[in-house]
């Protein structure tokens, strides 16, 4: 009897040592599942910074001396002069952008004069290639393309990223963010004098007609065209 007993005893004494060691185990596990992933979060993480990249950081805009005010230039019969600024803000990464302006919403050719006095040719849009703390200060000068005596009008400077670019699949054309448009807040023109401007103004006539991929229209829910 007392051999019975001993015999039960050991078999319960043995079964709970083998519950204790299956749930050390299975905690084990656990903790090897939980920091397995972890590591793959990480990794995720990790692998995104390392993928994630700075295409450009720049500045542009009128040099003022108050910025909170909107700034007013007059327009007396002579080219508008506007001092203005941009700058390159990325170490790594040259700034690559074209700076063009708009009068009462119309495209405005315009010329660069610099502090050394160099006058650039008249053109829609400027190229600038800049980097990190790169500045170049300087007057924008034009003859307004719209509005008579008496107008207030807005003028307004944006810019274009990476305007040289090009896709590599002309049949697929992609451009990402590049050719996207930023613009600063609009000043004002005051024409004092009447308008006076003998250059004829001419639309646009160079331009390449494209479909826009397949993948592109689905996220538009709409059928388009692209014009560049």
């Amino acid at each position: 009897m007392k051999r019975i007993i001993l015999a039960m005893f050991v078999i319960c004494f043995s079964i709970l040592c083998i519950g204790c060691n299956s749930r050390e185990k299975n905690y084990n596990q656990k903790d090897e599942l939980m920091e397995e992933d972890n590591q793959n979060i990480e990794d995720i993480f990790n692998e995104n910074d390392t993928k994630s990249q700075t295409i450009a950081q720049f500045g542009f805009g009128f040099i003022s001396e108050n910025f909170s005010e909107r700034e007013v230039y007059e327009y007396n019969g002579k080219e508008v002069c506007i001092p203005y600024y941009v700058e390159g803000m990325e170490e790594k990464v040259k700034a690559d952008f074209g700076l063009m302006f708009f009068v009462d919403g119309i495209p405005q050719p315009y010329r660069i004069r610099r502090k050394n006095g160099t006058v650039t040719e008249e053109q829609f849009m400027h190229k600038f290639s800049l980097g990190y703390n790169e500045r170049e200060e300087f007057d924008v000068v034009f003859t307004p393309v719209a509005g008579k005596k008496g107008d207030r009008i807005g003028v307004i400077s944006a810019t274009i990223l990476k305007p040289d670019f090009i896709p590599e699949d002309e049949n697929r054309p992609v451009y990402g963010v590049y050719h996207s448009l930023a613009a600063n807040k609009p000043s004002e023109i005051y024409f004092k004098s009447e308008f006076v401007n003998e250059k004829e103004l001419r639309g646009y006539s160079k331009y390449v007609l494209e479909d826009i991929p397949e993948e592109l229209k689905s996220n538009v829910g709409s059928e388009a065209k692209c014009i560049r």
